[in-house]
């Protein structure tokens, strides 16, 4: 049929063009083909002026269709027997569905309105199939392993058709060589557009280099379009590596896991900082050298990965040579120890009662025992923290009372504490706020002078709970 029709247009159209396509100054003219078809484009028209008298024609054309087609001059002057030509364009916009559009032609005289032509000219839109794929985007040129090329694109129809389905597919290639594919069917209306959206994630088993981005826009087995972009994967050498030990009591076992996690083959010295002279018991299943830096001995292991390949280094650092040596040391230290007992100081509460407002009352006692040498020139000092406050109620020894930013800081100089003398002394506090759990007390700090030493001690942090 659509072959038939454009035989038609082209006899038609020499028809128009070449035989005796005339209008003439008469009202019983003709023009020998009954119907003309014409495709989009450029024409002309030949008009002849028969009559015996100069006379002006205009040319317009009648219904909806007038706005598609152009003339070069809508009027135009002849003499007698003057022959003259009108170019004119036939141009639909381009999404226009195909068919047969009736353009009607009217030629009259600007003179005598009786004067005058009417003919149809048909114009044959062609089905056509043709969709483009449009402003495609990569997020950028270059990636790395772990990257994901991420490619945009927009597929619009620009056929006198509908169609019921499309077929994009992306491609990612390296060369010839196809990596992944993408494939998406869809359908599409005359005149619309589709935005679409794939990702290719790159692995490291990518070898560096150039690819490319590849679209086919398909429509059954005919490519409509395509569209074709470069990216480059660039080259990373990187080994990851990851050390762990675990104890025992005769040995520190270890080991160092290293993965080629790049995408090229690579050598690496693989090196662990042991401290002097730790480094004379370790030993190793593989082959190592090592060097001394600033009080520490570095061990090296070469290796050699190739893409994603890992292997284990496994080493020991045996402590039992050193065994007998640290309970000699912690032997020695208890002998110290025992030669320079120092005094203890403990604090605690006595008599907790519960106030109203979950308040507490409490009595505040120090305990000092002096296990050590006789010490000389005895200060002990306690504080009250602002959450507190002091009740003068001392039932051992009355300390010296100060008032100072933050609370209420409590003295008593002892001047001589002999050896393993007891001592307590208390005091009585209210607290000023409610609490449902506890109130926390600093420690106490005791001072003094065994023979030409300076002693201090400091005692254990008070929690004050209701019951205690």
């Amino acid at each position: 049929m659509k072959k038939n029709l454009i035989i038609i247009l082209i006899v038609s159209f020499a028809l128009l063009s070449f035989s005796s396509s005339y209008v003439n100054a008469q009202v019983n003219l003709k023009i020998e083909s009954e119907k003309v078809y014409l495709s989009p484009g450029n024409f002309s028209l030949k008009i002849a002026n028969v009559m015996n008298k100069t006379d002006t024609f205009g040319l317009s054309v009648l219904g909806s269709y007038r706005n598609f087609a152009y003339f070069d001059r809508y009027f135009l002057t002849l003499s007698p027997g003057e022959t003259g030509t009108v170019n004119f364009n036939v141009n639909f916009p381009e999404k226009t569905k195909s068919g047969v559009y009736d353009l009607p032609i009217y030629i009259y005289s600007l003179t005598n309105p009786q004067i005058y032509l009417k003919k149809d000219v048909y114009v044959l839109i062609e089905e056509k199939y043709k969709a483009a794929i449009e402003d495609v985007k990569i997020n950028k040129e270059s990636f790395y392993p772990g990257d994901v090329i991420d490619v945009n694109e927009k597929v619009a129809n620009l056929a006198t058709t509908d169609f019921q389905e499309l077929t994009l597919e992306c491609e990612f290639l390296r060369g010839q060589k196809k990596i992944d594919t993408r494939i998406k069917r869809f359908p599409l209306e005359i005149g619309m557009e589709k935005t679409f959206e794939e990702e290719f994630k790159i692995d490291n088993t990518l070898p560096p280099g150039e690819y490319s981005i590849n679209l086919y826009l398909i429509r059954g087995d005919e490519i409509l379009d395509k569209q074709i972009k470069k990216v480059v994967i660039e080259k990373v050498e990187k080994i990851e590596k990851e050390y762990k030990s675990t104890w025992t009591p005769v040995a520190e076992l270890g080991s160092i896991y290293a993965k080629n996690i790049g995408n090229v083959k690579k050598t690496e010295i693989i090196e662990l900082k042991i401290k002097k002279p730790w480094d004379l018991f370790l030993t190793s299943s593989s082959k190592y050298q090592k060097e001394e830096s600033d009080g520490y001995v570095i061990f090296e292991w070469p290796v050699t990965l190739d893409v994603n390949e890992s292997t284990r280094i496994s080493y020991q650092v045996h402590y039992w040579p050193l065994i007998i040596l640290a309970i000699l040391v912690i032997y020695a230290g208890y002998l110290v120890f025992r030669l320079t007992r120092t005094p203890k100081v403990r604090k605690y509460g006595v008599n907790i009662k519960a106030l109203e407002d979950d308040k507490k009352e409490a009595i505040i006692a120090i305990e000092i025992k002096n296990v050590g040498e006789k010490l000389k020139d005895v200060i002990v000092e306690d504080f009250v923290p602002p959450i507190a406050k002091l009740i003068r109620d001392f039932k051992t020894r009355k300390p010296i009372v100060k008032k100072i930013d933050g609370g209420t800081k409590l003295i008593w100089k002892l001047k001589e504490l002999e050896k393993q003398e007891d001592l307590i002394l208390t005091y009585k506090i209210e607290t000023l706020i409610g609490t449902q759990d506890y109130i926390k007390l600093p420690r106490v700090e005791l001072r003094g002078k065994s023979k030409e030493r300076t002693v201090k001690i400091y005692s254990n942090e008070l929690k004050i709970r209701e019951g205690e």
